[in-house]
């Protein structure tokens, strides 16, 4: 199982002993599309499912608070964003990943991409990588 499932779970537990149901809505959706999810076939639960699906959510509250004009719906999203963010790791920047890209013979962008995703998973943007892949190998 994965080390950050058993985090949002203990953090779910924590929530519910200090009875913040706002909290505990959250986690519960969060660990039952991860547990979603890990059931579907040739699938297991990694962290890198469980960034991914934090990431999801949070790409989802970033398109509802731009289409929402009710203050306390926003104040609710923020509340979900300020768990949801606690288990994303920070993401590299534009010069972290030229870093590693020049470190990497100038082969295909192919080559270099698939390094990024076996040896950073989780800890980039995938847009900006191409981005500086494209420009150092291109």
């Amino acid at each position: 199982m994965s080390d950050l499932l058993t985090r949002i779970r203990a953090d779910m537990l924590t929530a519910r002993k200090a009875r913040d149901s706002d909290s505990i809505k959250v986690y519960s959706t969060l660990i039952g599309e991860i547990e979603l999810i890990g059931k579907k076939p040739n699938m297991s639960i990694t962290d890198e499912l469980v960034i991914a699906t934090v990431k999801k959510f949070l790409v989802n509250l970033e398109e509802m608070k731009s289409h929402t004009g009710r203050v306390e719906l926003l104040g609710s999203i923020k509340h979900e964003v300020a768990i949801l963010e606690g288990y994303v790791p920070s993401q590299l920047s534009e010069e972290e990943l030229l870093a590693i890209v020049t470190e990497l013979s100038p082969a295909h962008m192919g080559e270099a991409m698939k390094h990024l995703k076996c040896s950073y998973a989780g800890l980039y943007d995938g847009r900006l990588a191409s981005q500086v892949v494209k420009v150092y190998l291109g």
